[in-house]
């Protein structure tokens, strides 16, 4: 096989793996349809240091359906710019918690 040929077939290759790849990242990049008490329940449990070990790490990178919960999610991912740590071991300082718990409050229609 001449060589022009072997670098015409090598990059078809490469170009239809990277297709194949970048269809396969658009598919598990889908928003997820949660309701408001889900998002909830995932705030609340994890103030609570419930749940898994990934779960907040899931909840706070997979985006969502609804535009309203979305905006939700996004900040809660932003919490620990927003209001930094004291300790290594927190996700977020004391006003990111009171925004989370005004979150799951807003969400269960209460009065924050």
């Amino acid at each position: 096989m001449s060589q022009p040929l072997f670098i015409l077939i090598a990059g078809v290759a490469i170009l239809v793996l990277v297709v194949a790849i970048a269809v396969i990242a658009r598919r598990f990049n889908k928003p997820i349809v949660l309701t408001r008490e889900e998002v909830a329940h995932q705030i609340e449990t994890f103030l609570a240091g419930g749940g898994g070990p990934y779960d907040w790490d899931d909840f706070i990178s997979i985006p969502i359906a609804d535009s309203d919960l979305e905006a939700i999610r996004a900040r809660c991912a932003g919490l620990p710019e927003e209001f930094p740590p004291i300790q290594e071991t927190e996700y977020c300082g004391e006003g990111g918690r009171v925004v989370l718990r005004n979150y799951v409050n807003q969400l269960r229609g209460r009065a924050a």
